[in-house]
């Protein structure tokens, strides 16, 4: 389960010329291994954003759903 706690919408021209258009996702979750809470950054483009099937508001909780690349497929509630 990860907590949402902030968002950084972002654009800027990648390495290859093109637009890149997102959102920087920050969540913290618990980890066995972390003291504390763990943090994780996930970029997912806007395209795939305005797919998402749930978006937390800040604080709120989900859990996160990847593809075989390890890129975000889909957030869903916790």
């Amino acid at each position: 389960m990860y907590t949402l706690v902030g968002t950084k919408d972002l654009d800027f021209m990648g390495s290859d010329g093109k637009q890149v258009n997102g959102v920087n996702l920050f969540f913290t979750y618990e980890d066995e291994r972390v003291r504390g809470v763990a943090t994780e950054r996930v970029f997912v483009h806007s395209d795939r954003f305005l797919k998402l099937s749930f978006m937390p508001e800040i604080g709120g909780s989900c859990d996160l759903r990847y593809d075989k690349y390890g890129k975000i497929r889909d957030i869903v509630p916790a």
